[in-house]
């Protein structure tokens, strides 16, 4: 277990650094870095221009406003980080701009209104897996069967339990 993570927002600032100094050419990454204490139920995220994350809680469905620079544009940029103490049945919602963009036959995007309706019809019966196969699910009935993908689709579902017992230190550590 990681006693002293460094802190999502100098993540961003040290990677934003990195990649300024090698020079892609107008190439950039959009991205939100986030650290999870399971045993606290404490989420700390920063964000350098990726799309909000999405908090649900009690069958209300909103964005986490936290905004960011893209890294690689400038060499000096600052992250704001917030922490939010979470609740057993929370679900926040990480989602690349290819769910919000997925596009019909009409151009007409997926966007907010249609991922908050999944969301909101979430029970706490579903699991992460659950939510992210109706995410997945809805998104490719708006495109239309069969539709490729303009852009990825990639989510991460973060469900909160209940299960203080765990035992947290098995957990995979993602580098």
């Amino acid at each position: 277990m990681i006693q002293h993570p460094c802190p999502p927002a100098e993540v961003l600032a040290m990677l934003n650094r990195r990649l300024h100094a090698a020079r892609l050419e107008s190439r950039f990454i959009a991205t939100v870095f986030s650290v999870y204490d399971a045993r606290t139920r404490r989420l700390t995220l920063a964000n350098s221009g990726g799309p909000y994350p999405i908090l649900v809680r009690d069958g209300i469905v909103q964005s986490i406003r936290i905004g960011g620079i893209p890294l690689g544009l400038y060499p000096d940029t600052e992250y704001e980080e917030i922490t939010l103490d979470l609740q057993p049945g929370d679900t926040v919602l990480f989602a690349s701009d290819g769910i919000l963009e997925s596009e019909n036959a009409q151009q007409e995007e997926f966007g907010f209104d249609r991922l908050s309706a999944v969301l909101a019809s979430v029970s706490p019966k579903h699991s992460a897996s659950d939510i992210a196969d109706k995410i997945m699910a809805a998104t490719n009935h708006h495109s239309g069967e069969g539709v490729a993908p303009g852009d990825d689709r990639t989510l991460l579902v973060l469900r909160v339990t209940d299960h203080s017992s765990s035992d947290f230190s098995k957990l995979p550590i993602i580098y």
